[in-house]
């Protein structure tokens, strides 16, 4: 079986904001694109969508890491997640990755999921929400890869995802021993031995080399490999 490995390390978390059908992740709804309420995405009474795929085909689900929480399911204020006084949140996960959320004053490095009004309020519960750059802190989202995903070979079945040190452990050639590969070596007698053929080799070519170096001067009667097969048998 032929294992191929897709690294995931160039992915990234990409989420637009509008009024537009989402055809990736819907991860929860907004009022309006600016001074906005919030509900979850399984709500139908806002249009403008907070929508997020990543770049390397890894599958989004709303579970897992929390974005934003909401005081209710719909219409609702939000909170930062460090905040304990709503009950709603709203998260964001990937099968094959971890995604991490925190708040930024500045443009977010990766994907922006809204902005939200701390600047206002001088608070962090209790907030209007809008897209990115409205108010003055950002919710910002990073995609991290932490595995790989590993192929068989045509006629060996569909691939399957495999932690990044199960698929170390798979392809060490030596032995694995607390989690790390210590790589396989030739034991110390068996490099003894291998010098010592070789050395044995040198030898003979070195005989083998005089011998025909004689014969030569002899004016070549007798013929050198006879030379050393007499050489050899008169040692028995």
């Amino acid at each position: 079986m032929i294992l191929l490995l897709v690294p995931l390390v160039s992915a990234t978390l990409n989420c637009t904001i509008s009024d537009v059908t989402c055809t990736d992740t819907d991860v929860f709804h907004l009022s309006n694109l600016s001074n906005a309420h919030a509900e979850q995405n399984n709500e139908s009474g806002f249009n403008v969508t907070v929508c997020c795929s990543e770049t390397g085909g890894d599958n989004l689900s709303t579970t897992g890491t929390a974005v934003i929480n909401l005081s209710t399911s719909t219409n609702a204020h939000v909170e930062q997640t460090n905040e304990t006084d709503y009950p709603f949140s709203v998260l964001l996960s990937a099968d094959s990755g971890n995604i991490t959320c925190s708040y930024s004053t500045g443009s977010c490095a990766e994907a922006c999921l809204g902005s939200i009004s701390t600047n206002i309020t001088d608070s962090y519960t209790n907030l209007h929400i809008a897209q990115c750059d409205d108010y003055e802190t950002n919710i910002c989202c990073h995609y991290n890869a932490t595995t790989a995903v590993v192929t068989p070979a045509a006629g060996g079945g569909g691939g399957y995802a495999q932690s990044v040190l199960d698929i170390k452990q798979a392809l060490c050639m030596g032995e694995w021993i607390d989690g790390e590969c210590i790589r396989e070596r030739i034991p110390t007698i068996s490099w003894w031995i291998i010098l010592g053929i070789l050395f044995i080799i040198a030898m003979l070519i070195n005989i083998i080399v005089k011998k025909k170096e004689k014969d030569k001067e002899k004016g070549g009667k007798k013929k050198w490999w006879n030379s050393v097969w007499e050489r050899f048998s008169s040692l028995g």
